[in-house]
C-alpha cells in the first residue's frame, strides 16, 4: 500500500514540475492515461490517482470523449511555504529565531504552514530540488544557497524573497538590514565621545551584510577623522570564534591600542568585554565595545553592550505578506532595506575629556 502511495505521489509531483516549469503549457492535451502507464513504467491505476487529484486541485480538467487538458491558469494549492536556511542549528540564533516568529505568524493568519529546511550544498541536488514543487514558496536566508536552487526556482515560476541574508545577484529580492548604516553609525558614536582609534571585528568577505557594514565603518572614519588600521579589522566567526587570537593582535602595542571595539553581533561583543576585563582593561574606561543586534546578552551584560536593534521580526512579517502577494502575481518583486536603530548602554561610556 504504502508502495503505490509513494509511486502516486511522485508521479504526480513529476507532472507538477512539468506544470511549473512550462514544459506543460496552458491548454495543451495529456497523452492518454494508458501511453502514460506505459512512458513512466507504472500501472494505470498510480496514473489515473495522480491526474484524478491534480484535477481536483485545479491543475487539469477533463473533457468527454477528448481528453485531459492543461487549464489556461494552473491555482497555488499547496499550503506550504518553505524557509531554506544552510544549516539547521542557525535557527535557534536570536535574529533567526525573530524571523520565523514573525513570519511564521503572518503565514497561520493566512493559512499557510511555515517549513524550517537546511540547505547545505553537499545535499541540496539529492534532497532539496526534489521538494519544491511540493511547495507555493519560499524565503531565503542563507546567502550560501547553491545557485543551481535559484535557477530551479526561477525557471517553474515558483516565488520566493530573500530575507536577511542574500546571495550575489538576489538585489531585487531581498528585504535585509542597513548593515553598512549600523557600520556608520557605531563610528560616528565613538567619534563623538572622542574614541577615535578603532578596530572593527567582521565576518568577512564571503557575507553581503558583513562587507556592508565594514565599507559602512570605514566611510565614517574617513568622514570624522578616525584611525582603521588594516591589520585592526579583523575577521572572527557568529558564535565569537576567533576572537581572542584577534583581540591579541589588535592589543598587542600597548602605544597603539584601539580606543574602542565595533562589532557586528552582540555575542561577540561580549566575548570581547569579557577578555578585555579578563587582561586587566576596563570598558568603557580603556576600551570602548559596540555590538549589533539587541540581543539578551547586549543588557546582562556588565557593562550593558551599545547596540543596534533591528526590526526583524517585522521584516519576517513583511517578507511573508510579500510572498503570499507574489503566489497570485509572481512578477512581483522588490528590495526593503530596514534601519537600525542604535541603543547606547554603559559599554561606550560617557564623552572624553
Amino acid at each position: 500500500m504504502s508502495k503505490n502511495r509513494f509511486k502516486y505521489q511522485e508521479f504526480k509531483r513529476t507532472l507538477l514540475e512539468k506544470i511549473r516549469s512550462g514544459e506543460l503549457k496552458p491548454g495543451e492535451r495529456l497523452v492518454s492515461e494508458p501511453e502514460l502507464a506505459e512512458n513512466y513504467g507504472i500501472s494505470r491505476n498510480t496514473v489515473r490517482q495522480a491526474i484524478k487529484e491534480l484535477e481536483t486541485e485545479g491543475y487539469l480538467s477533463r473533457t468527454s470523449g477528448k481528453g485531459t487538458f492543461l487549464r489556461a491558469a494552473a491555482p497555488v494549492t499547496s499550503r506550504r511555504i518553505g524557509l531554506i536556511v544552510f544549516d539547521i542549528a542557525y535557527t535557534t540564533h536570536p535574529l533567526t529565531a525573530e524571523l520565523i516568529r514573525g513570519a511564521g505568524e503572518i503565514l497561520q493568519e493566512n493559512g499557510y504552514i511555515l517549513d524550517i529546511l537546511a540547505s547545505e550544498r553537499r545535499e541540496i541536488t539529492e534532497t532539496f530540488i526534489p521538494q519544491t514543487a511540493d511547495y507555493a514558496g519560499f524565503l531565503i536566508a542563507a546567502y550560501q544557497i547553491d545557485r543551481r536552487v535559484i535557477n530551479q526556482l526561477e525557471s517553474r515560476n515558483i516565488p520566493h524573497l530573500f530575507v536577511k541574508n542574500y546571495p550575489e545577484g538576489g538585489e531585487n529580492r531581498r528585504y535585509y538590514f542597513d548593515y553598512r548604516g549600523a557600520g556608520w553609525g557605531a563610528v560616528e558614536h565613538l567619534a563623538g565621545l572622542g574614541r577615535k582609534r578603532l578596530a572593527v571585528f567582521w565576518f568577512g568577505e564571503n557575507y553581503p551584510s558583513s562587507r556592508d557594514f565594514l565599507a559602512g565603518a570605514k566611510a565614517a572614519c574617513l568622514e570624522f577623522g578616525c584611525r582603521l588600521k588594516q591589520e585592526h579589522c579583523r575577521e572572527v566567526g557568529f558564535d565569537g570564534e576567533g576572537v581572542e587570537h584577534a583581540l591579541e593582535c589588535v592589543l598587542r602595542d600597548p602605544e597603539d591600542r584601539p580606543r574602542a571595539i565595533v562589532t557586528m553581533e552582540d555575542t561577540v561583543a561580549a566575548r570581547v568585554i569579557k577578555y578585555l576585563q579578563t587582561g586587566g582593561l576596563s570598558v568603557p574606561g580603556d576600551v570602548a565595545v559596540t555590538g549589533c543586534n539587541n540581543s539578551e546578552i547586549s543588557q546582562l551584560m556588565t557593562p550593558s553592550i551599545t547596540t543596534f536593534e533591528l526590526p526583524v521580526r517585522q521584516l519576517g512579517k513583511d517578507a511573508a505578506l510579500r510572498l503570499i502577494e507574489q503566489l497570485t502575481n509572481p512578477s512581483l518583486m522588490e528590495e526593503r532595506c530596514y534601519e537600525p536603530k542604535m541603543i547606547v548602554r554603559d559599554s561606550t561610556g560617557v564623552t572624553e575629556k
